[in-house]
């Protein structure tokens, strides 16, 4: 149950801040905050998701009730390229920034957990279906920050060490 929308005429980190507004929403709600939001990306990112929800209903026969937006991916698509005249003959270029937009839903079950939803397989045949799991989406980190640890190594009983040697700050607005 998905629908893409390519070549978006905007760029992606402005079509992410939405993007992440609605991710994990019931799809009610979700049209509900896209259709109050006041920027741009909003419409054609509502727009979208009414389509994967007539996606769902339609190709799996899923009820509207029951779905959540599992995934929303924005990648960047092509840029246009262009150029402004500049003082002395030469020329500044202009980067149109494009989107690839992908929502994903999937089923939530009566105790809030999603159950598996029936997805084409890529590349299979046309009938065949895979079954996808909540726990697929999730991730493996465990709570733990991107560096692998769980605590920062700059603090020790509550104060910051100060830097050794040459990575001292360069200029201090006080004298130690």
């Amino acid at each position: 149950m998905e629908a893409r929308l390519r070549h978006l005429r905007l760029a992606p980190r402005k079509v992410r801040l939405i993007a992440d507004v609605v991710r994990g929403m019931d799809v009610g709600r979700a049209l509900l905050e896209l259709d109050h939001t006041p920027n741009r990306p909003a419409t054609p990112l509502a727009k979208l998701l009414r389509s994967a929800i007539a996606n769902a209903g339609n190709n799996f026969q899923v009820d509207e009730k029951g779905l959540y937006v599992r995934e929303i991916r924005v990648d960047g698509g092509p840029v246009l390229k262009r150029m402004r005249p500049r003082a002395m003959g030469r020329g500044a270029t202009i980067r149109h920034r494009t989107s690839h937009v992908t929502i994903i839903l999937a089923v939530r079950g009566a105790g809030g957990e999603a159950t598996p939803a029936k997805m084409p397989v890529r590349g299979g045949h046309q009938g065949s279906v895979r079954m996808v799991h909540a726990d697929e989406v999730r991730g493996s980190a465990g709570g733990r920050d991107r560096m692998g640890g769980s605590e920062s190594n700059t603090r020790t009983g509550g104060k910051t060490q100060k830097p050794q040697g040459s990575v001292r700050r360069i200029f201090q607005r006080k004298a130690i």
